[in-house]
């Protein structure tokens, strides 16, 4: 190389470290114009361009670097970030993997990236290893140590986890990425723990220093758990202004439907959701559908416990066609010996855990089971694993049941619904194809047992006056629901809300909002939980009316009330989280309680409040519902879901890509 080039190149170096990135790349280019195939020039520009936002440009110069040296590790690492920049995960890891193969003694940055590069395509096994042998030689790196939070958080192990991002925090004096990472962290860990305080400082720093969606995302959390509303309006607005092309898991995606039902927005989080983890698994293949007698269904689901999900879920599979089908349940969350559970296990043709797999080899059961068709029963909620749905083990992939929306992406093929809860003019809003069961998509059965009503001062309840209920967790209370809620007890002095137990600072910030609002901090009434669920339904004896939520509708709970007689007033919206209520409605006949508007929903309620031999009407209505309505028919519904299956079944063998279609009562 000439002394001239050299001293171009030197003065690049010397422009990059003083963080003059213009002059270096022109030095860079200088040289390259002289000698195009000049490694070092290629190589340096390649990482600056990536560095800077020019990604594209970036990888093209890294890859001319190592088209004339395929095996400079240097060149190869950083090859590997700039791929895993651009969502390339496979890739990199492949390129860190070469990297390390060419060093001649191992590198901490190279292990750390290798490691934490395995943990992102859910390799938690290997990737401890490799951030294990970071540790030994360079136990100061903070980034390292928010990637050992990571692990010990997927691992569930949060003390462990907790540390390791305090110690991140003490090593990044200068407060930059690792110092907010770990403090996002250790923000998610302490609401997930319930400890709310800790939460809230670790946030309040994030929030003062470096606002972001995730902070956002964590603030509203909080503010639906404990029914704290400051600021509450201007972090919806920024969840929606931010969210579109930030990476972000599910618990992000949960929050939004919580707080709107915006189908634009809710599937663009969505798609952030699913890009984050298709990017994880590289290129996949789905098996092709197969011929056979007795189609081979697979349930997929993290709620197979004492849980709503599997309640609903052990009444649909006990009335399947078995001459037609053959189903694998597979568990992937905590197991308990709960009577669902067991009752699960017997109806099932096969019970399998598999939530000490990794998603590959999660991946690598079903399809060595040949499943014809993947249910998902999650979706973005708890113990789910959208990623297995990602690496496609199953030539059709369906979403039901646990999550009320859009996954985004190819995770899911057909979505049930019904034609209340997602009518074709809101199709747009979602990523699958939709089949529109007969009645209700919400499945039910006919065999609860309600206990027997209690007197009105047992249950904490005055004596006189009209009750009003929402046995629903505060995260489902918005500012805006609250404020019609109150509303209505200011123009009815008598009545009452009759809510669910809440945490302590939930209790106390709503009766101080009740207050802010003209209502005496005494008419809101909290019940005590209930662990005997026929005790639990007793209450809808005795309130007179149930009041929906909004935009995160009642779903269970609604129908719930309507199986006791209890009417039911719905807040219809957008979304399908906030149409699952009209649905169940609809179902029983009695579509004149869905609102549309929030002062429909008032008048609605107004208007039962003062007439007490219409909602007498009702609750006759609603009793007789129980013998012949389709919301609590789940031997039709087990019919309906099973022709659902072989009309997907159909299409597929034809060669068609997924269809919305509409399956007959």
């Amino acid at each position: 190389m000439s002394k001239d080039l050299q001293t171009r190149l030197q003065e690049g170096l010397a422009a990059q470290r003083a963080g003059h990135f213009s002059d270096a790349a022109a030095c860079y280019e200088a040289v390259l114009k002289v000698q195009p195939d000049h490694f070092d020039a290629l190589q340096l520009w390649g990482v600056l361009r990536f560095r800077a936002g020019d990604l594209a440009g970036g990888l093209v110069l890294l890859e001319r670097a190592l088209a004339i040296v395929p095996t400079h590790g240097p060149t190869l690492n950083n090859y590997g970030n700039a791929l895993r920049q651009g969502g390339r995960h496979v890739e990199a890891l492949r390129a860190y993997r070469a990297a390390l193969a060419r060093l001649p003694a191992p590198n901490a940055v190279l292990l750390r990236n290798l490691g934490s590069g395995l943990l992102e395509v859910g390799e938690q096994d290997e990737a401890a290893q490799f951030l294990e042998a970071a540790h030994r030689l360079d136990p100061r790196d903070p980034v390292l140590w928010c990637w050992i939070g990571m692990l010990e958080s997927m691992r569930e192990r949060p003390q462990a986890s907790a540390a390791a991002y305090r110690e991140a925090q003490r090593l990044d004096l200068t407060q930059g990425d690792a110092w907010h990472q770990a403090a996002l962290g250790l923000a998610s860990a302490a609401i997930s723990e319930r400890r709310y305080g800790d939460a809230e400082r670790a946030l309040a720093a994030i929030l003062t220093a470096r606002p972001s969606v995730l902070a956002r995302i964590g603030r509203l959390q909080l503010a639906q758990r404990l029914a704290r509303w400051a600021g509450w309006a201007d972090d919806v607005i920024a969840l929606g202004r931010e969210a579109q092309g930030v990476q972000i898991e599910h618990e992000g995606l949960m929050q939004a439907l919580y707080v709107t039902d915006d189908p634009a927005m809710l599937r663009s989080c969505a798609e952030a959701v699913a890009r984050f983890h298709t990017q994880r698994t590289g290129p996949v293949q789905a098996p092709l559908p197969r011929r056979r007698d007795r189609l081979r269904i697979g349930y997929l689901s993290g709620d197979m416990r004492n849980h709503v999900v599997a309640w609903l879920f052990a009444e649909v599979l006990l009335h399947r066609d078995r001459s037609q089908f053959e189903v694998t349940v597979y568990a992937l969350g905590p197991a308990d010996d709960s009577a669902v559970r067991h009752r699960i296990q017997s109806a099932a043709d096969r019970f399998i855990e598999l939530g000490a797999l990794s998603a590959a080899d999660m991946r690598a059961r079903i399809v060595a089971d040949e499943i014809d068709i993947l249910v998902d029963l999650a979706g973005y909620t708890e113990h789910s694993r959208p990623r297995v749905l990602a690496l496609r083990p199953a030539p059709i992939q369906v979403g039901w049941l646990g999550y009320p929306g859009t996954m985004g992406g190819n995770l899911i093929d057909y979505l049930i619904a019904d034609e209340v809860v997602l009518p074709v003019a809101l199709e747009g809003g979602y990523s699958e194809r939709i089949v529109r069961l007969p009645g209700s998509c919400l499945p039910n059965h006919a065999n609860r047992p309600i206990g027997p009503p209690r007197p009105k001062a047992q249950l904490g309840l005055p004596m006189e006056g009209v009750v009003l209920c929402a046995f629903v967790p505060t995260v489902k209370i918005t500012p805006p629901l609250f404020d019609l809620w109150m509303s209505i007890l200011r123009e009815r002095p008598a009545t009452c809300l009759w809510l669910q137990q809440a945490h302590d600072e939930a209790i106390n910030n709503l009766r101080h909002e009740a207050q802010l609002r003209g209502v005496t901090p005494d008419r809101l009434i909290f019940a005590a939980f209930e662990a005997d669920h026929a005790a639990h339904l007793s209450r809808y004896e005795v309130a007179d009316i149930a009041l929906d939520t909004y935009p995160y509708g009642s779903h269970s709970t609604a129908a719930d009330a309507l199986w006791v007689g209890c009417p039911l007033v719905s807040r219809q919206g957008l979304s399908f989280a906030a149409r699952v209520s009209s649905s169940a409605l609809s179902a029983v006949g009695l579509a004149e309680l869905i609102a549309v508007t929030d002062l429909d929903y008032k008048n609605l309620v107004l208007r039962l409040v003062d007439d007490a031999a219409h909602r007498a009407v009702l609750r006759q209505r609603l009793r007789a519902a129980r013998e012949n309505a389709l919301l609590f028919d789940s031997v039709a519904y087990a019919r309906h879901l099973d022709r659902a299956y072989l009309e997907m079944q159909r299409q597929a063998l034809r060669g068609q890509p997924p269809q919305s279609f509409l399956v007959p009562a």
